[in-house]
């Protein structure tokens, strides 16, 4: 489930840009590409973007630790999105 709620946002230059995830509407203008443009980078030098923060907080290891993939493993239906986020 994390994979498919998973948000990340990234500073440079005093700008912020938020990752749109692969079932947000604003995906063309915000998605894995985009954020390669922004970081000026190509996309494979941006993907994947492995991650741990567990020395920093503490909870759900899967939440806190893990790897962000260009486009994730499997994709979930609207209804199956919707029905996880709203049980």
């Amino acid at each position: 489930m994390t994979e498919h709620f998973l948000t990340l946002s990234v500073e440079r230059d005093a700008r912020w840009f938020t990752l749109a995830r692969y079932h947000d509407p604003d995906r063309d203008e915000n998605g894995p590409h985009a954020l390669a443009r922004y970081l000026g980078l190509s996309i494979n030098e941006v993907f994947p973007i492995n991650y741990d923060i567990r020395q920093y907080f503490r909870g759900e290891a899967a939440a806190l630790s893990g790897c962000i993939q260009e486009e994730p493993r499997e994709r979930l239906s609207r209804t199956e999105i919707i029905g996880m986020a709203v049980p």
